[in-house]
């Protein structure tokens, strides 16, 4: 008989058992039902080979565009600002250009097949050839997912390539695949933005959004302010529109979970406003997870971050206020971890087996360093001391603003162990900061799913702020090394977190714990007003923001909640 034979699409676990699977994501029911862990899915991956077609020479190597013509691109897409950063990060990239022959002229720009192979080997590179799902990296539920739907619309369809294109011709230094990139990129960002100006956004339209957000922050990170209005357009499309949109898995965990995960990622949860505090507290499906628990926790540091910001020194009262409320949300993180995080699944890591020549070793600075039974409980861990890190240092400001010399003998590590090192040695921010520190080569060594040290982010910019604030040079250079290896293997937003964290130093003042208290958007968005204020003064200019579409589709995002009428509660169901 002809025909293509019949795989199974079930999970791993279900077809070694032969029996029928569900195929849920990220986890199958019958796995759950059985109290086990979902190995997860093999995914197809599409590769083309065509051995009757005869190339040119020159075509088989990658075709170098000139600085002229890649400031002319970045100039339509991001603005003059950010041109001059633009062509710094594509000469920067040092990997070896992509050797596999592609057909002369542009006809290969519009062949589906060839972009479905390029997206497969992006997936690839990005996650790994077999690497189950999780509940907590669900960008990688969604990006699998996006790249599957039967019916997808040509503005998805571009920005899938788009991001493909981008970060492979950035990782292997192909001038003319990021090229081809921008341009798509370009195509898409209009596309979505005639949509949300004629108020036609559709699913496609969300799913769309979610991977600008990406794309700015892995391949195209010349301004701060365009990724951050991307997210602020993403979140303002999901809150005119959902409601209006048929309910799908998809909406569902990008709403629930991954809009969530980026607000707690760059703020953790300080200085957000009361509609994203509601929004990370509230949780629509009705389900109590460890995740949901976290946002929570993270929202509640909204409140606090402002109560400390009105907090008078001289006012007494309202000082215990403040602390009694910072010592009840550390009592709540630390019930969190016991409740949710498996205590023996981190591990002290010998030294032959930790140390990785990406970063410098943590034996010396901070101790040895950690591994872990997963990602994910890697990612559990380092949560926990993030949220105690952010939390830490206000207790102590409080603390000295009182009493001008406290002693803390507070057991943080009650459910795993003790401190390792004895009491008036190290503050206890510093600890905390030293601990993530020691997750970190964890994350390094894990080269065969590069998106995990893009998880790095979160604990490295809480340690580093801490260092900061203490004055502590080799432990702010060590973390400096840290966000360079997350640049070099994609997250390219952090080489100019880099530059950020550098004008943080060289302006630090003697107070360890500043207030008002700042996040990571915080910092971003002062450093750009700062950088576009110095360059406007040198050039005699007044002061102008760059004009990027990114942004525009943001402003005409946020326009849209002003006409588009909330929908009524029927209060009687």
């Amino acid at each position: 008989m002809g025909g293509t034979p019949w795989h199974s699409k079930g999970c791993i676990a279900c077809r070694k058992r032969k029996v029928k699977c569900d195929e849920q994501e990220p986890e199958c029911a019958r796995c759950i039902k059985r109290g086990v862990k979902c190995p997860g899915y093999i995914r197809t991956r599409i590769y083309i080979h065509h051995p009757s077609v005869k190339y040119r020479d020159e075509a088989r190597t990658a075709i170098p565009i000139s600085q002229s013509q890649f400031q002319s691109s970045a100039q339509q897409l991001c603005g003059p600002l950010a041109c001059s950063q633009a062509v710094n990060v594509v000469q920067q990239t040092t990997p070896a250009p992509l050797t596999q022959p592609s057909p002369s002229g542009s006809t290969w720009q519009s062949r589906p097949m060839v972009r479905e192979q390029i997206f497969s080997s992006f997936l690839s590179l990005l996650f790994g050839q077999t690497h189950p799902m999780s509940a907590l990296n669900i960008w990688q539920y969604l990006i699998f997912s996006f790249g599957q739907l039967p019916r997808r619309s040509g503005t998805l369809d571009r920005a899938l390539s788009a991001m493909s294109c981008l970060y492979l011709g950035k990782m292997n230094n192909d001038d003319r695949l990021f090229h081809y990139g921008l341009n798509l990129y370009g195509a898409a960002v209009q596309n979505v933005k005639s949509s949300v100006l004629r108020n036609t956004c559709d699913a496609d339209t969300i799913y769309t959004t979610v991977i600008f957000q990406d794309l700015e922050s892995y391949c195209c990170s010349f301004d701060f302010r365009t990724f951050l209005a991307h997210t602020q357009g993403t979140s303002a499309i999901l809150h005119c529109h959902r409601d209006s949109l048929p309910r799908n898995p998809l909406l569902d965990a990008i709403y629930n979970q991954h809009q969530k995960m980026r607000l707690m990622i760059a703020t953790a949860g300080v200085n957000i406003t009361e509609e994203e505090h509601q929004y990370l507290t509230n949780s629509t499906d009705g389900l109590s997870t460890a995740v949901s628990k976290l946002f929570a926790l993270f929202a509640e540091f909204g409140p606090l971050s402002a109560m400390l910001n009105r907090t008078e020194i001289d006012d007494p009262e309202q000082r215990a206020k403040a602390l009694g409320a910072c010592l009840m949300q550390e009592e709540k993180i630390r019930a969190w971890y016991a409740q949710y995080v498996t205590p023996n699944s981190m591990f002290n890591c010998e030294a032959k087996d930790c140390n990785t020549d990406k970063l410098p070793s943590t034996e010396r600075l901070f101790g040895s360093g950690y591994r872990f039974s997963s990602l994910d409980d890697a990612r559990m861990h380092h949560y926990y001391f993030v949220a105690l890190a952010t939390v830490q240092p206000w207790i102590q400001r409080l603390q000295r603003w009182a009493q001008p010399q406290p002693t803390a003998t507070m057991d943080l590590w009650a459910p795993v162990t003790t401190p390792p090192h004895s009491e008036g040695q190290h503050e206890i921010p510093e600890f905390l900061a030293d601990e993530l520190c020691r997750m970190m080569p964890y994350y390094a060594k894990n080269t065969d799913q590069l998106s995990a040290t893009g998880m790095l982010l979160f604990p490295v910019v809480a340690a580093i702020k801490i260092y900061i604030g203490l004055g502590q040079w080799e432990k702010f250079t060590w973390c400096l090394n840290a966000l360079r290896l997350i640049g070099y293997r994609g997250l390219t937003m952090c080489n100019r977190l880099i530059d950020v964290y550098s004008n943080c130093w060289n302006n630090r003042n003697i107070d360890p714990w500043p207030i008002p208290c700042r996040s990571l958007r915080d910092d971003m968005t002062l450093f750009e007003r700062s950088a576009e204020s110095q360059n406007a003064c040198a050039s005699n200019e007044t002061p102008r923001s760059p004009v990027s579409e990114g942004r525009n589709i943001a402003k005409a995002a946020q326009s849209l909640r002003t006409v588009v009428p909330e929908r009524s509660v029927n209060t009687s169901e």
